[in-house]
């Protein structure tokens, strides 16, 4: 057996060391009561997305705002989680309805989809009393107004076209 001890905790002792590839996962997702509605599939699908804007970052893949955008076509997703695609179909609508993603219809198959962070809610403690702030990011910031990506018309402060 495998079993959590001191030699497996890493030098801080606040986390368990382990080989291997990891996902970030925002808390904000299961915590933040915006969220709790979402289906586990759609929160693994953000969590893949999210992960997959690294790959975009690398490859510069943006618009001209400087706004990162994942490529996908229909099919990788699903077939990477082993999800069907009607899953997929409604979990990115939850996603969409929940504003953690923006999608850009390129062609047929292939998808330019702006991950967003989700609304942040944190606690601050203190020394004396604790507070709470409630940060709410604006996931799109640099584009307050109507914006253009590949000769289409959208505003990114209501909903981008969909599929």
């Amino acid at each position: 057996m495998n079993y959590i001890n001191n030699e497996k905790l890493n030098e801080n002792k606040n986390a368990v060391e382990m080989p291997g590839q990891f996902f970030r996962v925002p808390k904000e997702l299961f915590r933040n009561k915006e969220y709790r509605d979402l289906t586990p599939a759609a929160k693994i699908i953000y969590i893949e997305l999210l992960d997959r804007v690294g790959l975009s970052i690398k490859n510069k893949w943006h618009d001209q705002y400087g706004r990162y955008y994942v490529k996908l076509s229909r099919e990788s997703i699903p077939k990477v989680l082993g999800l069907s695609s009607k899953t997929f179909d409604r979990c990115k609508l939850q996603l969409v309805e929940h504003k953690l993603i923006k999608i850009y219809k390129v062609n047929k198959r292939v998808h330019h989809i702006y991950v967003l962070l989700p609304h942040m809610k944190t606690v601050r403690v203190d020394s004396n009393d604790v507070s709470l702030d409630i940060l709410d990011f604006d996931n799109h910031d640099a584009a307050q107004k109507n914006d253009s990506v590949q000769g289409y018309n959208f505003p990114f402060n209501n909903e981008m076209p969909d599929f």
